[in-house]
């Protein structure tokens, strides 16, 4: 068997392109396209001409999105990808940024970066591959670079803050001991060593117990990442939220610490009206039972061109006689009845979350032969709230045709792309530490998922990289065989019908 020789130390008479190793439907043409459209001033501003050139600012973000759109999210693995990767290259002109560069240039610039994502939605809606008519908003839990074993409680930060006060007290002695004796120095800057270590971890303590002191529901924080929380499934971790039109496109991304995702609604209905610059337009909006409150149902209230489809966490389950939506509530008189049609007292009324909430008591619950049924108290009490009406309005709403519609639109848009963004890219936890740049770290994986599904479209369309003015030649080219071939299909059968017309 004869095989082909390998020489690898051949050398090329003329030197060769990099552009010609690199297909032609490859994502990286779409994403330098789109970055060369970027309005990049902002980070511009930033660089002065002292000392030696700096790296250009869309070469740096063209590389990070590429890196992005392929799973690559570490510093070193994208500075080992400019290194021996030929589509890197490209980008790069052959410069090799080392991963400090790339890190710093990510750090110093998240802001920037996230309007750069705001960009790249707007440039989908001109190029019309995304619309804002239909959107989907759901969140899904990410880890954050911390581990639970690092997680601490109140009654645990207090301890070591007192233990650290102790060491320090001992540390004060034991220098004022020293200097009596007027020992060397070799012992004093041992202990100053110390000392500067104790209170610089006093100075985290205390700021994570500022932390759990301000909300008191939290109940332990960790003391790698204090901004992150503890999220079903993944442990400390943060909740990221998307917004995605129909046309699977993500219009709006923000990550939060809360776990709960009922105050991200309104929050992201503001983001993709500025994203898409759609203030007062209509627009329908899908979100799962996370999001129902009556806070929020108020709130919608406000924008009255939104149309939105929420469904309560109660749609689906059956309700016995005595659940509350059973009971008789007046909101105007302020009188409540049960399913009985048995007075109930105005027992309490209070603001919950920006609600106004109203409590009955039953005033005949011992008599009742059907209190078995109703409750195992003394007396049956029920909260009522100013928005229930609304509840029960939606409830309604997403029984119909229309609702089930739109729950089934918000499934079949965002959770896939939430499927992508963590199967197929890999993009399961942060690795930054703090909010902000979480937050940023967030947007530009968004932008990465934006751009390849828009380097997608933009083949279907032959419209990428140097395709346009080759399809502008293909599709010519194609009308004009079209038009010889109708031309020689009508002479033919003209043909055939006059010799058949010869014939008879």
């Amino acid at each position: 068997m004869q095989f082909k020789e390998i020489n690898r130390d051949q050398t090329c008479l003329l030197p060769q392109s990099i552009k010609e190793l690199i297909p032609e439907k490859d994502c990286l043409h779409s994403i330098l396209n789109v970055v060369d459209k970027l309005d990049i001033s902002k980070i511009e501003q930033k660089y002065d001409n002292t000392g030696q050139h700096a790296y250009h600012p869309k070469m740096m973000i063209a590389i990070v999105f590429y890196a992005y759109s392929k799973g690559i999210f570490s510093s070193r693995s994208i500075e080992e990808a400019v290194r021996y990767d030929v589509r890197f290259m490209y980008i790069t002109g052959r410069y090799r940024p080392s991963f400090n560069r790339i890190c710093e240039f990510k750090r110093k610039n998240y802001d920037e970066l996230s309007d750069c994502f705001t960009q790249i939605v707007r440039l989908c809606l001109q190029l019309g591959v995304a619309t804002f008519e239909s959107i989907s908003v759901d969140g899904t839990k990410l880890g954050a670079s911390a581990s639970r074993k690092k997680n601490k409680s109140r009654e645990a930060i207090e301890k070591e803050l007192s233990e650290i006060k102790e060491k320090l007290q001992q540390i004060i002695d034991h220098g004022q001991h020293i200097d009596e004796i007027e020992c060397d120095g070799d012992i004093l800057s041992l202990d100053e060593a110390e000392r500067a270590e104790l209170e610089e971890r006093q100075a985290k303590l205390e700021q994570a117990k500022a932390v759990l002191d301000a909300d008191e529901k939290q109940t332990v924080i960790n003391m790698t990442d204090l901004d992150c929380r503890e999220q079903s499934g993944v442990g400390p971790g943060f909740n990221a939220q998307a917004a995605a039109s129909s046309e699977y496109y993500i219009l709006g991304a923000d990550v939060v610490s809360d776990p709960n995702d009922a105050k991200q609604l309104i929050p992201m209905i503001e983001q993709v009206e500025h994203n898409t610059r759609s203030e007062g337009q209509k627009k329908a909006v899908n979100a799962d039972a996370g999001y129902a409150s009556g806070r929020n149902f108020l709130s919608l209230r406000d924008f009255a061109h939104i149309d939105a489809y929420i469904p309560p966490a109660l749609l689906h389950q059956p309700r016995p006689l005595f659940h509350k939506d059973n009971f008789d509530f007046d909101a105007t008189h302020l009188t409540c009845s049960c399913p009985l049609n048995k007075p109930m007292k105005l027992y309490s009324r209070e603001k919950r979350y920006g609600v106004m909430t109203y409590r009955f008591s039953g005033t005949v619950c011992t008599d009742c032969p059907a209190k078995h049924l109703c409750t195992s108290s003394k007396r049956r009490t029920v909260r009522f709230s100013e928005a229930d009406y609304l509840t029960k309005a939606m409830t309604d709403k997403m029984r119909t045709p229309f609702g089930k519609r739109a729950m089934r639109e918000r499934r079949q848009t965002i959770e896939p792309i939430f499927g992508i963004i963590k199967s197929h890219l890999g993009f399961k936890e942060f690795l930054h530490r703090g909010l902000e740049k979480v937050r940023g770290e967030f947007k530009l994986v968004c932008a990465a998922f934006n751009l390849k599904k828009l380097h997608k479209d933009l083949i279907a369309l032959g419209n990428v990289g140097v395709l346009p003015q080759l399809a502008n030649i293909i599709s010519s080219f194609l009308l004009f065989i079209s038009k010889i071939c109708k031309t020689a299909v009508f002479t033919f059968r003209s043909g055939i019908y006059s010799t058949l017309s010869q014939s008879f």
